[in-house]
């Protein structure tokens, strides 16, 4: 019986005690001690249980850690659109054409395509699109696909 107690108390609290310090069964009202059959066990019982239940939900989240290393969540972040004067566009021995910006960042030419840019500082406009992907306009309404470098 009191195994079949153990077992319904750690489905119950198991999945949504990752989340929580520890477990404290004094917050419980009446009925569900009842209903969990808690009110059966003496103190000491209640106690070990208590401490067990912890030890179980350090060891699940401590799991829960490692099998997640190295997939982090990525922060959601509002994305805004970039104004900034171009400091130098060169192109690689690939082809491939880079921006860098006078704010330090570095953008990547990743789609076909030209855009108009002139002066000795021209600015452009960097764009936020669909499935994380950036438009970098100059003067008019053309645009290339752009990627951050750095």
């Amino acid at each position: 019986m009191k195994i079949a107690l153990l077992l319904g108390l750690l489905s119950t609290w198991a999945f949504a005690a990752v989340a929580a310090e520890n477990i404290d069964f004094s917050a419980m009202s009446e009925s569900e001690k009842n209903k969990t059959g808690l009110y059966k066990l003496s103190e000491r019982e209640v106690q070990a249980l208590q401490n067990w239940l912890n030890n179980k939900q350090e060891t699940i989240a401590q799991e829960s850690k490692e099998k997640n290393a190295g997939f982090e969540q990525k922060q959601i972040t509002e994305r805004d659109t970039i104004v900034a004067q171009v400091a130098k566009r060169y192109k690689d021995p690939l082809g491939n054409t880079f921006y860098k910006l006078t704010n330090g960042q570095v953008w990547k030419q990743v789609s076909a395509g030209r855009i108009t840019i002139s002066g000795d500082t021209p600015t452009v406009s960097i764009e936020p699109q669909m499935m994380g992907s950036w438009m970098m306009k100059g003067e008019g309404n053309r645009g290339v696909k752009v990627k951050r470098i750095r």
